[in-house]
């Protein structure tokens, strides 16, 4: 592959929402994963990715006076999708125990699914824990 020719690309990003009040700044910070494609040279991607992520960026205040920023924490993965469907966006590939047998486990319901789609919070947020790394369980 040239370094001048486009390819599709799926970057994972990790955002952070970071809170200051009368000097102190939160510790625990709510985050954002978030996947972008982008058609770019491979020169340019990186450069592409810290556009896109500085003009992602924002701050406020809240009602309790708190200064609230949304910062770029860094990329956390990026995956050279050219090859794949022109509709998926990422692709992970990984060793599992007994998958199919534990198919309940791993997936989510059909129940879950609607529960999600319907904007119901404490099954999004049941669905992240499901699958956030250990070290955040």
């Amino acid at each position: 592959m040239k370094s001048s020719e486009k390819r599709r690309y799926a970057v994972r990003l990790l955002f952070q929402f970071r809170t200051e009040k009368k000097g102190s700044v939160n510790q625990r910070r709510l985050c954002e994963d978030r996947i972008v494609t982008f058609y770019e040279t491979k020169k340019k991607l990186l450069r592409c990715v810290a556009q896109y992520a500085a003009k992602s960026q924002f701050d406020y205040f809240s009602e309790d006076g708190s200064h609230v920023y949304f910062e770029f924490v860094g990329i956390t993965g990026i995956v050279d999708m050219t090859c794949y469907d022109e509709n998926q966006v990422w692709a992970n590939v990984f060793p599992i125990l007994k998958p199919m047998e534990r198919k309940e486990k791993l997936t989510l319901s059909d129940e879950e699914l609607s529960q999600i789609l319907n904007n119901e919070p404490e099954i999004a947020q049941n669905e992240r824990r499901r699958y956030a790394p250990k070290s955040e369980k």
